[in-house]
């Protein structure tokens, strides 16, 4: 798995971890339309159940 953007290939593995279904990376310009997106976010997945996936760095508190 790399830091740079998905292709279709790696895009086939990608999970939904709430149902299991296949997930689709979502081009940034389409974040705002599936609802807000917090800042610092790096990608938004849907999946074919509809489910909403973020993927943001973790918030490390010390």
């Amino acid at each position: 798995m790399t830091d740079g953007p998905s292709t279709g290939a790696q895009e086939s593995g990608r999970l939904c971890p709430l149902c299991g279904q296949t997930l689709r990376e979502l081009d940034e310009s389409q974040w705002t339309a599936e609802g807000p997106v917090p800042e610092g976010t790096l990608g938004v997945y849907l999946c074919e159940g509809q489910h909403r996936i973020l993927v943001a760095p973790p918030a490390v508190q010390g």
